[in-house]
């Protein structure tokens, strides 16, 4: 049984949070914004999961089988993580009219999926199997499942006001600042791959 090393324990670590805090983003807290800052409307949440998925699974086979043909993980890794958090300034977008507002969430949020497939999906967790062997592979899926619990501790941990500005925000301020926040955050913890 290969042990894995300190360094790639370290990138499963903050990679894997990295990547549960942009998917508890854009599958929780985007949904929320969307409810509350463009409108009360199912519909437009059930456009976005539809079109997330189709745009998810493309992209995780496209990337998935490229990183395999080129024998390189980590560049898919780095940019697909960095550009998944920086997508989340979306509170940037038009609010009017509303068709607009509707169309700009559904394809920022459809871009998000493609670089988060990129990241996590499409290169991330095959790395996660390139270093691991079948002696040590379930000490790693343990810890990746375990990271799944943390985002949203971690998310309402780091903003110092507690959930008031986080979910609960009320103006535009306070969601502006919640996306800058985080999408920082995420891109900063893809720099060292």
């Amino acid at each position: 049984m290969e042990k894995i090393s300190r360094k790639n324990w370290a990138l499963i670590w903050v990679l894997g949070m990295a990547g549960q805090i942009c998917w508890n983003i854009e599958n929780s807290w985007f949904n929320t914004f969307v409810y509350r800052k463009i409108a009360p409307d199912p519909s437009i949440v059930a456009w976005m999961v539809g079109v997330s998925a189709v745009v998810s699974t493309f992209c995780t086979f496209l990337i998935g089988t490229a990183s395999d043909r080129l024998g390189r993980r980590r560049p898919f890794i780095a940019f697909g993580y960095i550009l998944w958090g920086g997508f989340g300034v979306t509170e940037f977008l038009p609010k009017d009219p509303l068709w607009l507002a509707a169309t700009c969430v559904v394809l920022a949020d459809a871009v998000m999926s493609f670089f988060g497939s990129m990241g996590n999906d499409g290169a991330f967790n095959p790395w996660t199997t390139d270093i691991s062997s079948a002696g040590n592979r379930g000490k790693v899926g343990g810890a990746l499942a375990v990271l799944s619990a943390f985002p949203a501790a971690a998310l309402f941990w780091h903003d110092r006001r507690g959930c008031r500005a986080a979910v609960c925000a009320r103006s535009v301020s306070s969601w502006k600042l919640v996306f800058c926040r985080y999408a920082a955050l995420t891109a900063a913890m893809a720099l060292p791959v």
